[in-house]
C-alpha cells in the first residue's frame, strides 16, 4: 500500500471539503486512489477539526474531453511564444499534457486555414 505524506492527504482533503467542491468518487477517477481512502481521509480530517475555511484547494484538473473550446483556445494563445521552462509551467498550471497542447493548437490552425470556398 503506498503511503501519503500529511501534507498532500491535507491538500486533497481540501479538494473535498470547498462548497460545490468534487466528490471522492470523481477524485478517485482523476487520482487513482481508491474512494474509500478518500472516504477515511475525509473522516479522519473532520474528526481533527478540519473544516472547509482552512487554506484553499489547489484547482482539480479536468480531462482534457471536458474543456469548452473557448478554455483550450486560451490555453493554446497563452502557450504560443512559450519555450522550455515556461511551457512546463503553463502545462502544470493548466493540467495538461503537451501533447494536449499540440493537438489543441493543430485544430484551431486547422479550423483557422483557409477555406476551400473562394
Amino acid at each position: 500500500m503506498r503511503e501519503y505524506s500529511a501534507a498532500f492527504k491535507a491538500n486533497m482533503v481540501r479538494k473535498l471539503l470547498v462548497p460545490g467542491g468534487s466528490t471522492a468518487s470523481a477524485l478517485s477517477a482523476w487520482s487513482g486512489i481508491s474512494q474509500p481512502t478518500w472516504s477515511r481521509w475525509l473522516r479522519d480530517a473532520r474528526e481533527k477539526g478540519m473544516s472547509s475555511q482552512s487554506k484553499p484547494p489547489l484547482r482539480v484538473p479536468r480531462r482534457p474531453a471536458e474543456w469548452k473550446p473557448e478554455e483550450k483556445l486560451r490555453v493554446v494563445l497563452e502557450g504560443e511564444g512559450l519555450e522550455g521552462e515556461a511551457v512546463g509551467e503553463l502545462l502544470r498550471r493548466e493540467g495538461i499534457h503537451e501533447a494536449d497542447l499540440v493537438e489543441w493548437r493543430r485544430a484551431v490552425i486547422a479550423a483557422l486555414g483557409p477555406s476551400s470556398k473562394t
